[in-house]
């Protein structure tokens, strides 16, 4: 059975590595040359969770990405996940916290709970609000996602899969077969899968699906040679405040400097129209929100990148067939949460297309969920 991976990103690159293990004709079609920096997947890390704030639903799949993540590592001999631990710190043990502990006591997740006295003698450079909690998951870490892309790929091709990097595609035939055609090439395929993220609107037609793309902006600061924010020394850190909500997270320093960005506080904008200027006062508000909860250097900004986040309207993923079209498999958008999954969702994929269905229950991540979502 041959099948055409659009989008060699996370989705698609893990997607085109576990069908090609199973046995599938890939071909795998990318309008850039992955890893890059112009969609969601780059910026060095991005966070494992496995306590999961954002239902319960996600922890036995969360937990399987993990396994993978160590897996493939192991395969390749790249170290692609680093286990630091996630400090996740909140005002309050409701909404959200209460979640994450349900999910990390009904999994056997390794956590503790810590007051914030607790955070700031087990971490001295971490300065909690004097109302604050945190929930500590032990087993938790970093995949590191430009090496994670190149190694999907590099596996994926000793597979048999064949790649394709730098064709944009022009347009997609959905008659009895697949049809594709890019700016250099025309393939044919039973089955397509669609891991576009940003540009996944431009690709396919989704019907009552309210998609947004939202500009982040990620930022690298200056912890000078401090061993204290190692990931040796601290944890992941995420951490939710204010009266009106607001969310940020941070990334021990893996040599480029110490990560820290807001989450979904982006604005609303398309994958070719996003702006990718990033301007000095969200440089200001990120020192500031540095120097706010964190005890150390001045924390002045190293470097910066934009990333884009594909949102559904409920942010959850969309893993699913295509209402229309039985050989469309829809594998984005992950809402900004998705990286750490995409070694699983790689698998479902195969099993989808293997023997269309999964270990894992996909009714939260289908169209029909989200169309019924989207009618309130």
């Amino acid at each position: 059975m041959k099948i055409i991976v659009i989008g060699l990103g996370a989705m698609g690159s893990s997607a085109s590595y576990h069908l090609a293990k199973r046995g599938f004709e890939v071909i795998g079609i990318d309008q850039f040359s992955p890893p890059h920096s112009l969609g969601s997947s780059h910026g060095d890390t991005r966070i494992l969770r496995l306590a999961y704030a954002e239902g319960i639903q996600y922890v036995p799949i969360v937990m399987r990405a993990r396994e993978l993540w160590k897996e493939l590592s192991d395969e390749s001999g790249k170290e692609l996940f680093t286990e630091t631990g996630v400090l996740s710190i909140r005002s309050d043990e409701k909404g959200s916290f209460k979640d994450m502990f349900k999910g990390a006591e009904s999994y056997g997740i390794k956590h503790e709970s810590l007051s914030a006295s607790n955070i700031s003698d087990e971490y001295k450079v971490i300065n909690p609000e004097e109302n604050m909690v945190g929930l500590l998951d032990r087993e938790a870490g970093v995949v590191h996602v430009e090496r994670s892309i190149e190694t999907h790929l590099s596996m994926a091709k000793a597979s048999g899969a064949e790649i394709f990097l730098n064709e944009k595609v022009e347009s997609i035939d959905l008659s009895r077969t697949v049809k594709v055609k890019t700016k250099n090439n025309f393939f044919e395929a039973d089955a397509i899968v669609v891991s576009a993220g940003a540009w996944l609107p431009e690709l396919i037609d989704l019907p009552k699906m309210n998609l947004e793309v939202e500009r982040q902006v990620l930022f690298f600061v200056d912890v000078a040679s401090s061993e204290s924010f190692s990931p040796d020394n601290l944890p992941v850190v995420s951490v939710e405040y204010g009266d009106q909500i607001r969310n940020f997270y941070s990334i021990p320093n893996f040599g480029r400097g110490f990560k820290i960005a807001r989450h979904h506080e982006g604005k609303i904008t398309s994958a070719d129209e996003v702006d990718r200027t990033i301007y000095q006062e969200e440089k200001d508000d990120i020192e500031k929100l540095f120097k706010r909860f964190f005890n150390g250097p001045p924390g002045k900004v190293l470097d910066s990148k934009i990333c884009l986040y594909t949102n559904t309207q409920s942010k959850d993923f969309l893993i699913d067939f295509h209402p229309d079209n039985d050989n469309v498999l829809i594998l984005s958008p992950c809402s900004g949460h998705g990286f750490k999954f995409s070694s699983v969702i790689g698998e479902i994929t195969a099993d989808l297309l293997e023997k269309n269905e999964s270990e894992f229950d996909l009714s939260h991540f289908s169209f029909e969920k989200h169309f019924n979502i989207n009618a309130t």
